[in-house]
This record gives C-alpha cells, sequence and structure tokens, in this order.
C-alpha cells in the first residue's frame, strides 16, 4: 500500500500545491478562524481576503458564517481559477473572487475586516498593499496580516534537513522580492500606513507540539515535497529524504521538536 508521501508525489504541480494549500488550512483549523472570529470577524458583515490562494479558507469561513459577505483577491491566474471551483464546487453564494493584483485602482470601500494570511511576504509592493487595505476599510474596521518569520523557526535537537527547507524557499524567493522575514516588521508597517491601535502575536499552531504528530508530518512532508518540485536543484531528491527522516523522528519518536509559528499584526482603521 502507498503511503501519503508517494501518493502526493504523483500529483501535478498544479494538484499538489492545491492539496498543499488545503492541508496547510486542515492543520491548524478551527484555532486560525476561532482567531480570527475573536479579532473582528465575528462583528463583520463583509470581509476581505488579500491573497486568497485557492480560497479554502476563505470558503471555510464563508461557511462556517453563511450570513457574512466574503471577497477574495487574488492575483495568479492558476489558484484564482482553483479558487473559482472551490467556490463552485461548495455551492457557495456569499464568496466573490476578484482575479486582480492590488492595490487596485477604484476597488470597493466600507469593509467591516480585512484579512491576509501569507500573501504579504511574497508581494514586492508590500507596503503598497497595506496602505490600500486601509483605504478599503470604514472607519473602525480592522486588518490582521498572518505571516511567516524564519527568524522564528527551530528544531531541537537541531536539524540540517529542518533548516536547509526554511534556507531554500528563503534564497530561492528573495530575488523575486519575497521576505521571508517579514514577520517581526508588520507592526511597523500597519503603523507606517496609518493604522491605530496595532498589536503583534505569535501562534505557534504549526509547532510538534501543538498538533498530533499524524497531522504535523503530514504538513511537514507536503511543504517539503512541494518546494522540491518547484526548487528541485536547490531543495534536492536527497534534501527530500533526508526530510522524511526528519519528520519520522518528531512524529513517531519524540525525540525532536519543530517549531513554525504565525507572526500575527493586527490594527484599526481611523
Amino acid at each position: 500500500m502507498k503511503n501519503y508521501i508517494e501518493t502526493l508525489d504523483e500529483l501535478e504541480l498544479r494538484e499538489l500545491m492545491d492539496t498543499q494549500l488545503k492541508i496547510q488550512v486542515d492543520s491548524s483549523w478551527p484555532h486560525e478562524a476561532v482567531y480570527l472570529e475573536e479579532h473582528g470577524l465575528s462583528d463583520a458583515r463583509t470581509v476581505l481576503d488579500i491573497g486568497t490562494g485557492n480560497a479554502y479558507l476563505l470558503c471555510r469561513l464563508a461557511e462556517r458564517h453563511p450570513t457574512k459577505r466574503f471577497v477574495g483577491i487574488e492575483s495568479s491566474d492558476v489558484l484564482a481559477e482553483l479558487a473559482r471551483k472551490e467556490v463552485a464546487k461548495r455551492g457557495l453564494s456569499n464568496v466573490e473572487i476578484v482575479e486582480a493584483s492590488c492595490p487596485i485602482d477604484g476597488f470597493e470601500r466600507g469593509f467591516d475586516f480585512a484579512f491576509s494570511r501569507l500573501a504579504i511576504y511574497s508581494t514586492p509592493d508590500r507596503e503598497a498593499v497595506i496602505a490600500w487595505a486601509r483605504e478599503r476599510l470604514r472607519d473602525g474596521g480592522k486588518l490582521i496580516v498572518l505571516d511567516v518569520d524564519h527568524g522564528y523557526i527551530w528544531s531541537w535537537p537541531h536539524s540540517e534537513a529542518w533548516q536547509h527547507l526554511f534556507d531554500a524557499m528563503e534564497v530561492e524567493m528573495a530575488p523575486k522580492g519575497a521576505d521571508r522575514r517579514i514577520g517581526h516588521k508588520l507592526p511597523h508597517m500597519l503603523l507606517s500606513a496609518g493604522f491605530k491601535e496595532v498589536k503583534l502575536d505569535v501562534k505557534a499552531w504549526y509547532s510538534s507540539f501543538d498538533m498530533p504528530p499524524e497531522k504535523f508530518r503530514l504538513l511537514l512532508c507536503s511543504m517539503a515535497l512541494l518546494i522540491h518540485k518547484v526548487m528541485p536543484e536547490r531543495f534536492t531528491k536527497e534534501d527530500m529524504d533526508r526530510f522524511v527522516e526528519f519528520s519520522e523522528k518528531v512524529a513517531e519518536d519524540g525525540t525532536t521538536t519543530a517549531y513554525c509559528p504565525f507572526l500575527i499584526a493586527s490594527g484599526v482603521a481611523r
């Protein structure tokens, strides 16, 4: 019988990307949903998702809150198509997908709540996007940005396989304008854009001690496999094999701990 890594490896890149994004959301569900609800989503009527990806998280939120209106913006045509298919598959009438790159001229204003999850780090004009997001909110509306910071990632005992995965992503994506250490910079970016009541939070939803072992292993290996397929020369088959071995130690023998948190900045538009 094939294991789940072999099954994932057989997927085409587009399918693997869609699957990995869904695993990523499922791994921390419903913790993220509860966090968003407690920090403004519950009281909102209109919700904007900047960089919605395949809209899997947005759709799950829309099912959880059927009386709210959700708008997801995605610049990638591949991901936008996946997002529209996800909305159609679930039969959601309260979700709209906009295929465009932010900031968008003439886009509607007056949203109660906006969020961006694992998207700002990859946006070269991120300061302009955050300023644009503030303009889309009503007075008193709230923005939450959930993102990465490789300075906060570690394993114990130290694992070269774990470290190399994140180093490979950082080196590969930096020339494209991505910042994989953006997390601790987010509060300053929100303050510079004019947000008030700015706060920073750290959530260890992606850590081995905060997730069932097999669930965490699936998250790790699906992410590593996607990176291997996207950048096979920088994260090789040998690197992938070493990472799988590392994930087994994390999930099965309890001798290794892995920590990969979300850094979350929030602010209020005034």
